[in-house]
């Protein structure tokens, strides 16, 4: 009896038909000249277009912002975080206008800190540095040079570099 040399392989692509049909574009049967089908995904998110609040503007610079408006919050501050982002801030607000005071108790990283008025005016900018290890009663108070109702803390060297200057006026959109 003669073997039919063409059956192996005739089996063969039989079983690979239908792992090929799966690989090719959707399964069905094209011209090559047709265009691909986009393939089926949902439908693209827009990019926004404007940050949603809270976040403020400093000369013409955006910044999303954490808010601390109660006694908790703005105890815990920044502290025993390991980093902020470049574009974000945290805005402390206060009910009254008065001279602040800020330590960098357990904060780990330099921070810039705006003080603003009730018009959310720049009255001042300083530089605080963590000084970890050193008792509560031996920390640094860095405190406004004018009374200030509000108090936005960066990153370090950031007040700098954008051109922050005593004077400017902040937007903040906190709803």
């Amino acid at each position: 009896m003669r073997r039919n040399r063409l059956f192996p392989g005739i089996i063969l692509l039989l079983l690979l038909l239908p792992l090929l049909t799966a690989l090719s574009c959707g399964g069905g049967t094209k011209s090559p000249t047709s265009a691909p089908s986009p393939a089926p995904t949902q439908s693209p998110t827009p990019k926004p277009t404007t940050i949603a609040p809270p976040y403020a503007v400093i000369n013409g610079h955006i910044f999303r912002l954490e808010i601390a408006d109660d006694e908790a919050t703005r105890i815990q501050g920044l502290s025993k975080r390991p980093f902020l982002p470049e574009d974000t801030a945290m805005l402390f607000i206060y009910q009254d206008k008065d001279y602040l005071a800020f330590w960098m108790k357990d904060t780990l990283f330099p921070l810039d800190i705006l003080f603003l008025d009730s018009n959310r005016r720049i009255v001042d900018i300083q530089t605080m540095q963590p000084k970890p290890g050193v008792p509560d009663q031996e920390l640094r108070l860095y405190q406004s040079s004018a009374p200030a109702m509000y108090a936005i803390e960066m990153n370090s060297g950031l007040a700098e570099k954008l051109g922050f200057t005593v004077g400017m006026v902040v937007e903040l959109f906190t709803k």
